[in-house]
């Protein structure tokens, strides 16, 4: 239980920072749709204990959906949460390139570091 309010306030904390961090545009900008997170995992190999903290951070992410997700005050609307997970097959060298693939290609605003040895 303690672990899983953890990783929520972790996750409200994360959102926070990023949300608060944003420099106004110059031009009026859009509402988000969503907000994504990301998380580079073992799910498969030899630490895949260590990613059965995804159904944790699954979970809190759910929590904060069905309360209609997180309240944004410069759009005045809440927007959902969507967790994005990668599985690097407790492969060291999996890591770097399947984190990237989360910032550059997934557009992920944050990430969620897993208590894992990869």
């Amino acid at each position: 239980m303690k672990k899983f309010l953890a990783i929520s306030l972790a996750v409200v904390l994360m959102l926070a920072l990023f949300i608060s961090a944003c420099a106004p545009a110059e031009e009026e900008e859009q509402a988000p749709t969503e907000i994504r997170i990301g998380t580079c995992l073992p799910e498969t190999g030899m630490f895949s204990g260590f990613g059965e903290e995804l159904f944790g951070m699954q979970k809190a992410v759910a929590d904060i959906n069905a309360q209609g997700g997180i309240f944004l005050s410069k759009w005045n609307k809440k927007v959902t949460v969507r967790l994005i997970d990668k599985n690097n097959e407790s492969d060291f060298a999996k890591v770097g390139p399947l984190t990237t693939d989360l910032v550059l290609t997934d557009k992920v605003v944050a990430l969620l570091s897993p208590d894992a040895p990869t």
